[in-house]
């Protein structure tokens, strides 16, 4: 209990610290303020209140894979999961995937916006830790760009989130288990049966060293299409146990 105080009080004066030598600015909105979490976590984000408040929050979801449903139970499945069980035991996407966190992710994603990867990793990082029950993966996994695509855009929106993560929940972040071998189309656009065709053989396990439980990391799951042809590369190469974290689920497939 004592601990608890001094950690918290510890994390107040950071903060203010932090504030005072570098005032935060919200990403989202440009106003001045960030918000913080002292009761669970020296947290602080560059996002003031209200913009936080309006974030899309993925309340009642697939059990299996974070698809938003619109009535709420402790082991809800999709129709889609209970006809085809994806190839991996659960996932974690703590928002929607619509306004403002949409535009946040656009921004960062097409608009070489690399600030927000803190953000976007700070906020999935604290959902994990309030809602895990389950033990925490051996590693974190990364959806990888073809070099192709690399070149053009220059970072792999991922691996930025990927780094935040890494540091903040002290997991490996694994970059040499996985390639994309092809140079798939942009899914953006693409039809569920499309975008499935177009991912198909489009990953390969490449180290000798596979991990036994692993987390996909994703920024986006739109129809879990990629998700899942990632999954079930790692599932053929020997991974025993495997869920997915998305910042931001589709409400549609």
């Amino acid at each position: 209990m004592v601990y608890d105080r001094l950690k918290s009080l510890s994390c107040r004066l950071l903060a203010q610290s932090q504030r005072w030598l570098l005032p935060a600015r919200c990403i989202a909105c440009g106003d001045d303020g960030g918000l913080f979490f002292p009761s669970t976590e020296c947290l602080s984000l560059d996002l003031c209140r209200g913009c936080y408040l309006q974030l899309p929050f993925n309340q009642h979801s697939c059990q299996l894979c974070s698809l938003p449903l619109n009535s709420s139970g402790a082991q809800l499945i999709c129709g889609e999961c209970l006809r085809s069980p994806p190839d991996y035991d659960r996932s974690f996407c703590p928002f929607e995937y619509r306004y403002p966190i949409s535009d946040l992710i656009r921004h960062f994603k097409y608009g070489n916006h690399l600030a927000t990867a803190r953000v976007l990793a700070e906020l999935l990082s604290h959902h994990l830790r309030l809602q895990r029950t389950h033990p925490w993966p051996d590693c974190i996994i990364p959806v990888p760009l073809h070099t192709q695509r690399y070149r053009q855009r220059g970072y792999n929106q991922v691996i930025e989130v990927g780094w935040y993560l890494h540091r903040r929940l002290n997991l490996p972040l694994r970059l040499d288990v996985l390639e994309r071998t092809r140079a798939t189309p942009e899914q953006a656009g693409l039809t569920r049966q499309a975008r499935q065709k177009n991912l198909r053989r489009a990953f390969n396990a490449v180290s000798a060293m596979i991990p036994r439980k692993v987390a996909i990391l994703d920024d986006v799951i739109t129809t879990g299409s990629t998700v899942q042809e990632v999954a079930s590369t790692l599932y053929k190469a020997g991974v025993e146990q495997i869920e997915v974290w998305g910042v931001a689920r589709a409400a549609h497939r």
